[in-house]
């Protein structure tokens, strides 16, 4: 048996999508509550799988420079929560 044996057996009894809704919801529920207990490694690790370097950096507040927002980055000011932008210039070196 194969995923699209238990999709057709299931629509043929009738079943929809919204009736699965529940189980879905526990199975993610749980696996978030894993991924939360297993503390900020398992946290990071998680968000970069799913976003990458950049995308998890952005998502939690940490510039290109490796500064975490309200740390102070001499380099980047905060212009939108979450969205960090240099302000250092080429011909210093550092891009």
């Amino acid at each position: 048996m194969d995923p699209d044996d238990i999709i057709n057996i299931l629509f043929e009894a009738g079943v929809d999508s919204e009736d699965l809704d529940e189980l879905i919801h526990d199975f993610k529920s749980s696996e978030a509550a894993d991924i939360n207990n297993g503390g900020l490694d398992s946290q990071v690790l998680y968000l970069v799988d799913a976003v990458g370097i950049k995308g998890t950096m952005s998502r939690v507040g940490i510039c290109e420079h490796g500064y975490y927002e309200g740390r102070g980055c001499d380099i980047c000011e905060e212009q939108e929560w979450g969205d960090m932008q240099c302000h250092m210039r080429k011909d210093e070196g550092r891009l």
